[in-house]
């Protein structure tokens, strides 16, 4: 047994691993298209992505799509439930949970820890423990248990909600096409109602979900969802209207109430009054443009600059003029104290415009930019108020709370009226959007957003733009997203391999694959190996590689699309230092998202091999099918199938069907072998036709010494 023996038994057992591969990769194409597995899997995969790491048990799952436990009321009264009624600490301990389950924020295991540490510490959970079937429960481990068991439930219902709104989106709706009319429709519509069965409420509910989303558009119905433009916007209104309230207009209500107790002239306290009230409602004139997005928010600080600066102007030509006539009008109608009053009034507005209004001695306002960036609150603060609260974001929030000294002051003015009712509205709405968000969701955007913020680098002096935060922002969900779908596809990509593995040994079954078998009458037969052989050397000389046009590369994967990546407005720097250009050695190749890479391919794909150039002259995907089949059509006596002569050489078995061994244990030898020769046959067919293609090449190269020239690109 020599060298090329050897590579002339494995190029034929290669061959025969080819054949059957491609009816396997058929095959298993055939059922993850009908059953849409890469839909049903990148589905679940969102829902993991949305739930973070929690785990729940299997019997609660049921639960989660029914919507249970989506209250405080209902995870606390699951909790206590295995208490027995007569238990007088039951009610107390119920009660007590609902009320630290609407203040408490964080996991379900913090959450947990933080509920049965507060019971502990009241004595309400340090009984015996509860007798049921025999056995005695501890009462703090198991209300611990089904308390967060409960509020696991909670989130994942909560990402199920989340994830059927990204489904019900239209950008996520119309991804798939499918037919409507006709023959195929028919044909589809069947199909789907074969999908849903049993899975509807689970996975699939329509039957026709995408197998593939580009993270661009996943980021984009992220926030839609969040609402995010709209909420910054309104926020940096409250914050534009803090600015004025508190900064410019108390300031000189103040200084006219403090000018009213000092002066006693009626002529100049109407003309203060009238004068302030006047510039007080071309302020809200002003606010209120800006939140009905009439004008931007450095249009809205222009034109507030610019009304104070004419009353700080009108009131200092006021000043000129009553000093002038104290000089010259010996019978004065202003007493001088009046006009000493009158001058202090002047000098606080001075004070008010300098604080607000920086300006330099070249009479130029120079901290508008800064005036921007404090009242524009950063894509990291609006998600921030999503995961805990407003108050939390900002301290200057928490006088707009309940119970605030703003609220039970009776003599509150209009200016903060306003403040309060837009606090409360945005406030009841970044509820409402936590409310639907699971808590691992909301700490995971918040990661994404702090991120963001650290990665957008600003030039000097330049003004940091929200469309530009919000762009990095959405840039760092398609990253989180891209690499979650990275392990969604190794996930699936080992799935696939356990059904190829099923489908292989059905197919082994069926047509009697046995590899020990083979392997021996490609040792004993000179006539079928150098058949074999010969069509070995036809399939990789003119067959094309059984490989789609879609690159299956992971390296591939973390590349954007040219469609996934609009210009902002302003040019936003990237983290990462570009790679200095090499000198090109291809034509480029456009890159795959990585979410696409095991959902929309077929299964003889999913491999880590670099892709053969396609035959130009092969139109089909099934060219490789076709040219594979034509040639080994005539090599006959392939040692596969239930015929009689292939299981008397398999069994060692008379022309009678009788074993010429009579003794038991060899036919448990030969039954024994046989299974592994299944098994073994099985395992190879699961590795994919593009695999053993690869293999047969390198086979055929050895045994001729070297790749053959190709004749092909010759002619």
């Amino acid at each position: 047994m020599n060298l090329p023996f050897i590579v002339d038994v494995a190029i034929g057992l290669v061959l025969i691993y080819l054949i059957l591969s491609l009816l396997s990769s058929e095959i298993q194409e055939i059922l993850a298209t009908i059953l849409q597995w890469r839909a049903a899997h990148l589905k679940k995969s969102i829902e993991i992505l949305l739930m973070g790491d929690g785990t729940v048990h299997g019997d609660y799952l049921k639960l989660a799509k029914q919507g249970i436990f989506q209250t405080p009321a209902e995870v606390a009264q699951h909790a206590v439930r295995f208490l027995p009624d007569s238990d007088f600490n039951k009610q107390t301990i119920q009660d007590l949970i609902q009320a630290q389950l609407a203040v408490l924020k964080g996991t379900a295991e913090e959450r947990t820890a933080a509920i049965v540490e507060a019971l502990d510490s009241k004595g309400l959970v340090s009984g015996d423990g509860v007798t049921e079937a025999g056995s005695t429960i501890p009462i703090k481990s198991e209300l611990a248990r089904r308390l967060q068991d409960a509020l696991l439930v909670e989130e994942l219902y909560r990402a199920k909600a989340v994830t059927q709104k990204i489904y019900n989106d239209p950008l996520i709706r119309n991804i798939s096409q499918n037919a409507r009319e006709g023959f195929e429709g028919l044909i589809r519509g069947i199909t789907r109602s074969i999908v849903t069965t049993g899975r509807r409420n689970t996975t699939l509910d329509r039957g026709n979900e995408p197998s593939y989303i580009p993270s661009e558009t996943f980021a984009t119905t992220l926030l839609e969802i969040l609402d995010l433009p709209q909420f910054t916007r309104r926020l940096t209104a409250l914050n534009l209207k803090i600015l004025v309230q508190d900064q410019i207009v108390s300031d000189i209500e103040e200084a006219v109430k403090r000018y009213q107790s000092q002066g006693r002239s009626q002529e100049l306290n109407r003309f203060i009054d009238m004068g302030f009230n006047k510039f007080n409602d071309k302020l809200r004139l002003v606010i209120n443009a800006f939140v009905n997005e009439r004008i931007s928010l450095e249009m809205a600080l222009t034109l507030i600059r610019g009304e104070l600066v004419e009353y700080v102007t009108n009131a200092q030509t006021v000043r000129k003029k009553l000093a002038a006539s104290q000089e010259t009008n010996r019978n004065r109608s202003i007493a001088p104290e009046d006009v000493e009053a009158f001058e202090d009034f002047v000098n606080q507005l001075i004070s008010v415009r300098q604080l607000v209004f920086y300006e330099d001695p070249q009479g130029e306002y120079r901290n508008t930019d800064e005036l921007i960036r404090q009242l524009q609150p950063s894509v990291s603060q609006v998600i921030k108020a999503f995961r805990s609260d407003l108050q939390d974001v900002n301290q200057k929030y928490r006088r707009f709370t309940e119970g605030g000294s703003l609220r039970s002051n009776p003599a509150l003015q209009s200016g903060y009226q306003e403040i309060i009712a837009l606090y409360d509205e945005i406030r009841r709405d970044a509820q409402r959007i936590a409310q639907t968000l699971p808590f691992s969701v909301r700490a995971s955007l918040n990661a994404l957003a702090e991120r963001a913020q650290i990665n957008l680098t600003q030039a000097e002096n330049q003004v940091k733009l929200a469309q530009d935060d919000l762009y990095q922002f959405k840039t760092e969900i398609e990253k989180w997203f891209n690499r979650s779908m990275e392990r969604a596809s190794g996930v699936y990509k080992r799935n696939a391999k356990g059904v190829g593995f099923l489908i292989g040994l059905t197919i082994a079954l069926l047509v009697n694959a046995d590899t020990v078998h083979i392997a021996q009458r490609l040792a004993s037969s000179t006539t079928l190996r150098q058949a074999l052989v010969s069509s070995a050397e036809t399939v990789t000389q003119s067959c094309p590689r059984p490989v789609p046009s879609t690159p299956a590369t992971p390296e591939a994967a973390p590349a954007a699309s040219p469609e996934l990546a609009p210009a902002p407005a302003v040019p936003v720097p990237e983290a990462v230092p570009p790679v200095p250009e090499a000198a090109p050695v291809a034509p480029p190749v456009e890159p795959v998202p990585v979410s696409r890479l095991f959902f929309e391919q077929p299964a003889y794909a999913q491999t880590e091999e670099t892709p053969a150039e396609p035959d130009p002259n092969s139109n089909s995907e099934n060219a490789s099918v076709n040219c594979i089949e034509q040639a080994v059509e005539d090599v006959t006596g392939l040692p596969l199938g239930w015929g009689s002569e292939n299981r008397s050489q398999q069994m060692n078995l008379t022309d009678e069907g009788k074993p010429t061994d009579p003794n038991v244990w060899t036919q448990i030898w030969y039954q024994l072998k046989r299974i592994i020769g299944w098994i073994v046959s099985g395992l190879a067919l699961s590795m994919g036709a593009a695999f053993w293609f690869e293999i047969l090449s390198k086979l055929i190269n050895v045994r001729n010494t070297g790749k053959r020239p190709d004749d092909r690109s010759a002619t």
